[in-house]
Formats: structure tokens, sequence, C-alpha cells
């Protein structure tokens, strides 16, 4: 067996465990995939479902699945969160199934959904885009320019790990991830890549030598590479809660580099959040930290922002410093200001 083969067969393989889900729901037996609305703490309104209808859109599509009335009520759920979900946005699922259901629409029928859909929200007016009238041969030419492969085995292996991190199967993209790392000969750029799949899969250890990699290979003459790495590695620390090596990086960056040129880039603000934060839940650290950081803040000609307030707020409480109160006071006035 190939390695292509075996690839793509482990995700199609757990696609197909979508066949019993569909059966259900066609024969309305199946909740798992209706629009089911909950209030999550931070992002408002969301569907609960959401991704378990993707998983079954997708088995529709790769499997060939030829029903128009299934296809029409995943539509209908679809736009029941398109129309209410606190994010606003069009989402894969509303263009997967688009293109699934242009092919019932010669006679016009499926139109009114299709208006529906995009005036769904602000983003779908904007973005979203499906056409009235539409042959099967235009529509295939469509499908395949959105799809890209409408054949699963013709799928890369990244495409794959792609798609199993948006369909939330961690175990095929796990297996996926550790197949593609075999494949890879050229890591300066997929280092990247590879951080962000270690996170979503839970690995964040993993992704310590990652980092310590980007500062091994960082061009010292360029100051904005130096400052990216190092942000990177301070910032694994303090999602590690190990703020004694965050420090230890910050403080080298610090003091072996020019703030003055550090400073000329946006990526500044970042090291002062990481300052900040290891201020604030380091007490070893704080009051050192503090003194470099409130000069900082006080000298920002543009006034501070939504998390550098926050964080600012943090570290002066730590220190027991009263300036808090003044940056209480005007992290009020800036929200007000901004419509928060």
């Amino acid at each position: 067996m190939s390695d292509k083969i075996k690839y793509t067969d482990l995700l199609r393989n757990k696609l197909l465990q979508q066949k019993e889900v569909y059966e259900d729901f066609k024969n309305n037996k199946c909740s798992s995939v209706r629009y089911k609305s909950y209030k999550h703490e931070i992002y408002g309104t969301q569907d609960e479902n959401y991704t378990n209808r993707l998983r079954l859109v997708y088995y529709l599509f790769y499997e060939n699945i030829d029903d128009e009335k299934v296809i029409a009520e995943l539509f209908e759920e679809e736009l029941k969160d398109r129309e209410t979900n606190s994010f606003q946005g069009i989402g894969s699922n509303l263009e997967f199934l688009t293109r699934l259901l242009w092919k019932y629409n010669s006679d016009g029928k499926y139109t009114p959904l299709f208006k529906r859909a995009k005036n769904a929200n602000f983003d779908c007016y904007c973005g979203y885009s499906f056409e009235e009238n539409i042959s099967d041969e235009l529509y295939r030419k469509i499908a395949d320019e959105f799809y890209r492969e409408s054949n699963i085995q013709n799928n890369n292996i990244l495409k794959c790990i792609y798609i199993a991190q948006e369909t939330d199967y961690k175990d095929v993209m796990s297996e996926l991830v550790d197949l593609w790392k075999e494949t890879v000969t050229d890591w300066d750029n997929n280092r990247k890549t590879l951080i962000g799949f270690n996170s979503f899969l839970g690995r964040e250890k993993d992704n310590e030598e990652i980092y310590k990699q980007f500062l091994a290979l960082a061009d010292k003459e360029k100051v904005f590479d130096v400052t990216s790495a190092y942000s990177g590695i301070i910032g694994y620390y303090i999602g590690s809660k190990d703020y004694k090596n965050a420090y230890k990086y910050l403080t080298e960056l610090l003091n072996e580099y020019n703030l003055d040129e550090i400073k000329k880039f946006r990526l500044y603000d970042d090291i002062l959040e990481h300052g900040l934060v290891i201020a604030a839940n380091a007490p070893e650290f704080g009051k050192e930290l503090w003194s470099w950081a409130k000069p900082e803040l006080k000298s920002k000609k543009d006034g501070l922002y939504g998390n550098l307030y926050e964080k600012s707020i943090a570290a002066a409480k730590a220190v027991d410093d009263p300036y808090s109160r003044q940056l209480e006071k005007d992290y009020i006035a800036w929200k007000k200001k901004v419509g928060i």
C-alpha cells in the first residue's frame, strides 16, 4: 500500500462512519446534525452541531451521495446558524451545501434559499455568491474549482490534515501529521505549520524545541526576525506557565538587542504584553519588569488598547502600584470611546 493510499484512506475511513448518521437523518431519526443553539460565554450564540453537520456534508460530497432532500434539509439547518450566530461569517458548511444544492436548481426552486443565505448576515451579504441559473456542466466546473479535488484519493496529505482539523477528527489528524512530518524536507517553511498542528492537537510540549530552533536560526542582523523569534518562545513559556524561562528569554532580548530598533515594529507591543503578563503572574520578577514597562506605557503617544490596558492593570495591581487606578479609569474611557 502506497503512502498516498494510506493517508487518504485514513481520512476516508473516518468519514465513512457518517453513513449511519446519514441513514438516520434520512429517516428523521438523527438530531445531532440539526441546528442546536447555545450561549458561549465569550462568543455568544453558537451552533452545537455545526461540526457534526460538516462531517456529514464531507461524507455526502466525497461519496457522491445524490440525495436532494437531505442536502436541502441540511442547507436549511445551516441557514438557522448563519442567521443567528453571533460570529458573522459564511463558513465551510454553507459554501459546501450551496455547491451541492446548485445542481438541483435548474428550475429555480432553491433560489429563495440562496437569496436567504445571501442576507443571512453581513459577511454573507458581502462575500457569499450563487448562480440563479446554472447548467450541470457549469455546476461541475464551479464545484471542481471550489473543492480542488472531488476525489478524496487525489488530495495531498496537507489537504487531508486540514480536513481532519476542520472536522475535529483529532485521532486521524494526529496520525496524518506524523506521516506528514516524515515527508518534510524543507523545515524552514514548515515549522510554523507544525506549531499550529501541535497546538490544535494538544501537543504543546512538542513546540518547545521548534521555538528554540526558530531562535537559533534567526538572522541576528535582522531585528524584526530576532524579535519575532523571541516573542514566539516567550509566548510559548507563558502559555505553559513557565514564567522563569519566559523571563529568561525576555531579559535576554531586552539586554542584548537595541530597544530603539525593536520599537520601530508593532511587534514591540507583543514584547511589552509578554513582560506585563510575567510581572502579573511571577512575583519574583514583578517589580523589575514593571519598572521597565511602566515608563514604556506612559510614553506611548497613540495610547493603549484593550489587551495592553488589561495586562497593564493586572501587572500594576500585582506590584501594588496605585497607578492601576488611573489605568482603570483610562480603560473605561477608552472602551467608551471605541464603543465597547
